[in-house]
């Protein structure tokens, strides 16, 4: 496996409890110095930014932002550099790919529930957003995203 995705995905992250040993299901194992992008995605940064908001939403709440972020724009998933890979090149090139197909159903689900945890903070529901990020929908699709990221990575290098 890449080092630069056992890195991502093996780091003591409770967000990402479910994610170890995923991979590995697709019997793909990448040389350590495979480079992280692949059919114009660059899959460790696209791993990394979608990790990065789980840090997003707890500023969101944590710092009082809750007019930061509007719940109608996070919930597109085809805005993001992953969005417009999985809308664009990687639908034409891997749209028949089932590990394609998983990874855009939850990439819209993690959109979708990055967007519950925002209408809650901005409802003034703090507990139920926290709830959200680290046991909801939030924090199991935050998971998935990573795990099908890495498949799909895995699966499209063979």
């Amino acid at each position: 496996m890449a080092s630069w995705l056992k890195r991502l995905l093996f780091r003591d992250d409770p967000a990402t409890a479910a994610a170890p040993g995923a991979p590995a299901a697709t019997g793909h194992a990448a040389p350590a110095d495979q480079p992280p992008e692949r059919d114009g995605l660059n899959f460790e940064t696209a791993i990394s930014a979608h990790m990065a908001w789980k840090k997003r939403l707890d500023d969101l709440l944590d710092a009082d932002l809750r007019d930061v972020l509007d719940p109608l724009q996070v919930c597109r998933d085809d805005q993001c550099e992953l969005g417009r890979w999985l809308h664009g090149p990687g639908a034409l090139k891997h749209g028949q790919r089932e590990g394609y197909q998983r990874l855009r159903a939850v990439h819209a689900d993690f959109h979708q529930a990055a967007a519950r945890v925002v209408t809650l903070a901005q409802a003034g529901q703090d507990a139920a957003a926290r709830e959200e990020m680290t046991r909801g929908s939030f924090a199991k699709c935050s998971a998935q995203v990573k795990a099908e990221l890495a498949r799909l990575y895995l699966d499209i290098g063979h």
